[in-house]
């Protein structure tokens, strides 16, 4: 039977004074055959020891990751595949055939200082792949990668973004069809990345069953985006803080992702732990 599993990060369990943390973000989509396909991973090198285990136990033994995305390149979402490339214990105990990440080789705005260690992430970006000794793909708007029967369409890259001003702005928007479900992700999107695929895309294209809230919940995501998607499950990947700052009329910055998250009949937060759904 697939699955779809929200891995609880470390930064997503802190629970202290809210300074808008990352939260860390990470899943695993197993189909009917036991192929897998993950999705970021998580910040630190705990994270990618737990994520490893994950696999294992879901594999039953050595896992193989028939492909693993990257959303856009902040760390949180980047860095449990980084390690596990850059580590040669983690990296013997999981194959991963290929890598898809659509970033571009430098990032326009690092020259103006907006993001201090931009350079850096990209270097680990684009150690990944022959760390991993894996296929690395660039993906367009319009492609799909089909595994197993199941099948990731992609519905926005940088490329077809409006404006580009932060890391955030690159994250990809993509599908992902399972048996019995069609989940929606967004990674750390904008309003103006989500709009572009509105525009794009007509609503029957876009509806799905699940949806990953924009950035943590936190700022981002677009109501009209969400209306389009529809969707019943919502994933949330956000810290204990940052959810208990969100409900805080000071700190609360996305009625969109609020609304999302009230219209889903499910709601998954990654702080509560581990979780699956059926797909």
């Amino acid at each position: 039977m697939g699955k779809l599993i929200q891995f609880s990060t470390a930064a997503s369990r802190f629970d202290g004074e809210w300074h808008w943390q990352a939260a860390g973000m990470g899943y695993v989509i197993v189909t009917d055959n036991g192929h897998l396909i993950c999705i970021d991973g998580g910040t630190d090198h705990n994270d990618a020891e737990n994520f490893v285990k994950l696999l294992e136990e879901t594999a039953g033994g050595k896992p193989t990751v028939d492909l693993w995305i990257l959303t856009h390149p902040h760390d949180d979402h980047f860095s449990v595949l980084y390690n596990i490339a850059a580590d040669e214990a983690l990296k013997a105990r999981v194959t991963v055939k290929k890598f898809l990440c659509t970033v571009p080789d430098e990032l326009p705005w690092q020259s103006k200082g907006g993001t201090a260690n931009a350079a850096e992430d990209m270097r680990r970006v684009f150690a990944i792949a022959p760390g991993l000794n894996a296929e690395f793909v660039r993906a367009l708007k319009d492609d799909v990668f089909t595994v197993d029967g199941t099948k990731v369409t992609v519905y926005h890259t940088y490329l077809n973004a409006d404006e580009l001003e932060d890391p955030n702005e690159l994250s990809m928007v993509f599908s992902v069809q399972g048996r019995k479900k069609k989940a929606m992700f967004t990674g750390d999107s904008y309003r103006s990345g989500l709009q572009t695929v509105l525009r794009a895309y007509d609503p029957s294209v876009l509806k799905s069953d699940i949806i990953q809230i924009a950035h943590h919940a936190l700022n981002g995501g677009d109501r009209a985006f969400y209306e389009a998607v529809d969707a019943d499950i919502a994933l949330v990947p956000i810290s204990r803080s940052g959810d208990r700052a969100m409900k805080s009329p000071e700190e609360n910055c996305s009625a969109d992702n609020d609304w999302a998250i009230a219209n889903a009949s499910t709601v998954l937060k990654a702080f509560t732990g581990t979780a699956s759904v059926d797909f």
